[in-house]
């Protein structure tokens, strides 16, 4: 008797472990699409503030230049406020910077270095093209194309 009423209680568990599990897979289904579905939706919506901020900005992604664009449409846009910069936080900061140099000295000189480069560079490069730019419009003056 005993081993016909554990084969039994093996017999329901298992069919309770079905069950549950077709349940469990059901519960799953359910959630994938629920997700799906709400993930569908968040990317449409996406697409559609890009798309409107698009046309109202002219074909431009710069959000700043488009709430002005709204703004002169009739609509008021909230001056965007930046936080009072206090002694406390100024301090700080060149105390942290300060102390990075004295912590990474090389890497410190490095991008210092880089940075003065990269200044120095793009200086040329604008003296250049002002430079190149004269010379094209003396010449158009010259030839009278101006």
């Amino acid at each position: 008797m005993s081993s016909e009423n554990t084969s039994t209680a093996l017999a329901e568990q298992k069919m309770r472990f079905k069950a549950q599990t077709r349940d469990l897979a059901a519960q799953i289904r359910y959630l994938k699409a629920k997700f799906t579905r709400e993930s569908t939706f968040r990317n449409g919506l996406c697409l559609q503030k890009r798309y409107l901020l698009l046309m109202i900005g002219g074909m431009s992604l710069n959000e700043h230049a488009t709430l002005k664009a709204i703004a002169s449409m009739g609509h008021p846009v909230p001056a965007i406020e930046r936080p009072k910069r206090t002694l406390k936080s100024v301090g700080l900061a060149v105390v942290s910077i300060i102390r990075a140099r004295y912590v990474f000295p090389t890497r410190y000189r490095q991008t210092r270095e880089l940075m003065s480069r990269n200044v120095a560079k793009q200086w040329r490069e604008e003296v250049q093209l002002k430079s190149d730019a004269l010379t094209n419009h003396q010449a158009r003056k010259v030839s009278g194309r101006v």
